[in-house]
């Protein structure tokens, strides 16, 4: 398989048109873009999920007081990546506004 033929199945499984972008130089941007975009709540999940997973990984007893702390915790991490998220944003729009200039 070459290059150009591996970025048109991705093009196609991510559901876009490979034609409509005519060189291997457009096709990459869009493909990691649209990975990047699709893999948003599959971070915000594993966020979630990663303070039960450390309650399971210490062996701690699942009391009310050990969920409510991991559920807090969930939450502070989910915060933290939507305002990760949203500064990943800021700086992405600033590169893009240097480029132009």
């Amino acid at each position: 398989m070459t290059n150009e033929s591996i970025a048109n199945y991705l093009l196609r499984w991510l559901g876009n048109n490979p034609a409509a972008y005519p060189q291997l130089d457009d096709k990459w941007p869009v493909i990691f873009a649209d990975m990047l975009f699709y893999s948003i709540p599959v971070f915000f999940i594993v966020l979630f999920i990663f303070p039960f997973f450390w309650l399971w990984l210490k062996k701690r007893k699942l009391s009310l007081k050990n969920f409510g702390i991991a559920i807090v915790q969930s939450i502070g991490l989910i915060i933290l990546g939507i305002i990760g998220l949203f500064f990943l944003y800021s700086f992405m729009l600033g590169q893009i506004a240097q480029q132009i200039n």
